[in-house]
């Protein structure tokens, strides 16, 4: 019966900044705006390392698939372009992404035969949708093919170095790395 009439201590917070933040944290909506705005501003800061297009202004235009449908699959051959590729530091690649150093072409089929890769265009007509490269300008940055056999070739690459390598594993590697399927969940805009 003595604990009924007995003061119950509340301990008030100590500082106006520990009030205000229980209040703050009582409030969803404002916990939830909070969460909203951190949200966007990584998604600000971090963008050209989320987006799938990371070139500089997001401007890889690859015209064959322009207005593809939402869904859409398209598959592409990467071909390297034979220039060295650019260095681009972090804080660059932030703020203004980095410049691709392949080229996407969409293709509807290919064959790999001895040295090279046949292929046909997506959306262009015959006879005009054919066209065939050496593996080895597929894979490398080339500054010139020094030998080519039946069974394997030798390139210098525009930085110097001399690679060697068998069509075998120039076919596999192609397979692997340079022939890619990509999906767009939302379609793709007219450029």
């Amino acid at each position: 019966m003595l604990g009924l009439f007995k003061k119950n201590k509340v301990s008030a917070p100590s500082s106006l900044n520990k009030i205000a933040l229980n209040k703050f944290k009582k409030n969803k909506t404002g916990i939830f705006s909070v969460y909203f705005v951190i949200f966007s501003l990584l998604l600000a800061i971090l963008g050209y390392l989320i987006v799938p297009d990371n070139t500089p202004y997001a401007n890889q235009q690859i015209l064959e698939i322009s207005l593809s449908k939402p869904l859409s699959k398209h598959q592409f051959i990467k071909i390297t372009q034979n220039k060295s590729p650019q260095k681009v530091s972090f804080l660059k690649r932030i703020i203004s992404g980095k410049p691709e150093n392949h080229n996407f072409i969409p293709i509807t089929d290919y064959k790999i035969i001895g040295d090279s890769i046949y292929y046909s265009v997506y959306k262009m007509e015959a006879p005009y949708d054919k066209f065939s490269v050496h593996v080895a300008d597929v894979l490398f940055d080339i500054k010139e093919i020094k030998s080519t056999n039946k069974d394997f070739f030798e390139v210098i690459t525009t930085e110097g170095e001399l690679i060697q390598m068998t069509n075998s594993e120039a076919s596999e590697r192609i397979q692997k790395k340079h022939i890619l399927t990509k999906r767009y969940i939302l379609g793709t805009d007219r450029y």
